[in-house]
């Protein structure tokens, strides 16, 4: 079934006329930095420069043919994607791989009302769609009839798995079988009352929906602050400096060697204010929702079954105004490293900053753990011998749900993870610690910023952890798997 609110999604599809103008701003932003190192060295444009301003004019003419030969379609078990000038490409996303939808609205797509649509297939860097750009209320209701499609093919095989599963247990632990299957979780609190089933709704994605619980909201006062805080704020502004003191002398051969570097520094760390500016996390029934963006604005849907780990970080700079920042390893999603848009996207950061109290309180309103109340048990004193003054950060705790590490004496980090999330351990001993008879086991999880190490305490301690640990974990999934078979 391929209609839906009386929209034919078999049909194919272009994407909006507007996108050859949008796409041909984005070549011409891609010489801006060249040719104003050019002037601003003093240097005539000579045949190369040219050149490059003829590129926007040629990329113009390449996007209407793009925009002649792209379409899409949604056809019964997969969306489809063509496109091509010279080589032709079809993409397909089959719905049982896709695992999120999101929707993004650069700035100049705004302008004209339009939006891109993001379909995240795994963790590799060629598993992104990328649809763009379509209007804002046509890039809603796709993205709410593709979810809806995802849910049922995902009901439809859950409840067969379920008819056919068994648990082989294997020298008295119970195996879990392959792929993820945590159901989505039911999070009530914070005065929200319950949020049940998904209610996907066809508006604006930037807006709080009827199904949503606003669970964090960033004042633009803490964000902007605490932007103005970080490092790479203050090496932008002494970039921006060093050039403008170049410019002053009257020295265009240094500035054309360190504008370059200048513009860089300068753009992350704008990138970052406008990009988190104005950050909205809620609950709703298909996951954590994260709105944010000051420009370009994002909008974007974590399940919160494939929430793997988090970790909770007090930069140094922070820790007198006692705020932190939470960030996520998500299963499925790429955090980077790939090549173009799939490399550059992420969904790894969950709240910008927040105080610590309430970065807890979130983490473990999500997580189900009251993590304020875990007893953490620190390094042995010996350990200084191996980490210096660094062992008196070293600590872990453990409930029936989690697993809490703490490590870092100036950059403070906690590292939680479920049970349930454990995919291995390990345990290292190197000759140093061999001689202090300490070890250090790494819990590992899905791919992502966040890790999970307990550093340096006793061996017996640590085999002694890693033997209960496996049980833990073996009897969570398990219960995991129970709890999908009771709720298909």
């Amino acid at each position: 079934m391929t209609q839906a609110a009386g929209v034919d999604w078999s049909v194919p599809r272009r994407t909006h006329p507007w996108s050859i103008l949008v796409n041909a701003v984005h070549e011409a932003r891609r010489v801006v930095s060249g040719l104003v190192v050019a002037v601003v060295s003093g240097r005539a444009l000579g045949g190369g420069q040219l050149v490059e301003v003829l590129i926007p004019a040629a990329a113009g003419l390449l996007g209407v043919l793009a925009w002649l030969r792209t379409s899409f379609r949604v056809a019964p078990e997969e969306f489809r994607l063509d496109s091509g000038v010279v080589f032709r490409q079809s993409r397909t996303a089959r719905f049982d791989r896709i695992q999120a939808v999101d929707v993004d609205q650069p700035v100049l797509a705004r302008l004209f009302g339009l939006a891109e649509l993001h379909l995240q297939l795994g963790g590799g860097r060629h598993g992104h769609f990328r649809l763009a750009c379509v209007r804002q209320e046509e890039a809603a209701r796709l993205r709410a009839f593709l979810l809806s499609r995802v849910e049922q093919i995902t009901a439809v095989e859950s409840a067969a798995g379920h008819s056919q599963q068994t648990d082989v247990v294997v020298g008295g632990e119970a195996r879990q079988p392959s792929g993820d299957t945590s159901p989505s979780l039911a999070i009530s609190g914070a005065g929200a009352g319950t949020v049940t089933a998904p209610a996907y709704s066809a508006g604006v994605p930037y807006r709080l929906q009827i199904d949503e619980a606003p669970l964090a909201v960033v004042p633009h006062g803490r964000f902007i602050a605490s932007w103005a805080l970080s490092p790479a704020v203050w090496f932008a502004a002494l970039a921006a400096a060093a050039s403008i003191t170049v410019v002053a002398l009257g020295s265009a051969q240094v500035l054309s060697g360190t504008l370059p570097s200048t513009i860089a520094a300068v753009g992350l760390a704008w990138e970052r204010l406008q990009r988190y500016y104005g950050f909205t996390l809620s609950l709703s029934g298909d996951g954590i929702r994260l709105r944010h963006g000051l420009l370009n604005r994002y909008a974007q849907t974590v399940p919160v079954s494939r929430l793997q780990a988090v970790e909770i970080s007090l930069p140094l700079f922070w820790r007198a105004a006692g705020w932190a920042r939470v960030r996520m390893n998500v299963a499925g999603y790429a955090h980077g490293g790939g090549r173009g848009e799939s490399g550059r996207r992420t969904t790894a950061l969950l709240l910008p900053v927040a105080p610590i109290d309430e970065a807890f309180a979130v983490v473990g309103h999500l997580l189900g753990a009251p993590l304020s109340e875990i007893p953490l048990r620190p390094a042995p004193s010996r350990a200084r011998w191996r980490a210096l003054i660094w062992w008196r950060a070293y600590a872990y705790g453990f409930d029936e749900t989690v697993v809490i590490t703490r490590r870092g004496l100036l950059h403070r980090r906690y590292a939680v993870i479920p049970h349930a999330k454990v995919q291995s351990l390990h345990l290292v001993q190197g000759p140093w610690q061999r001689s202090l008879s300490l070890a250090t086991v790494a819990l590992h999880t899905a791919r992502g910023p966040v890790r999970i190490l307990l550093k340096h305490h006793d061996i017996a301690e640590a085999q002694e952890f890693l033997t209960q640990q496996s049980r833990r974990s073996a009897t969570a999934r398990r219960s995991v798997r129970e709890l999908a078979s009771e709720n298909p």
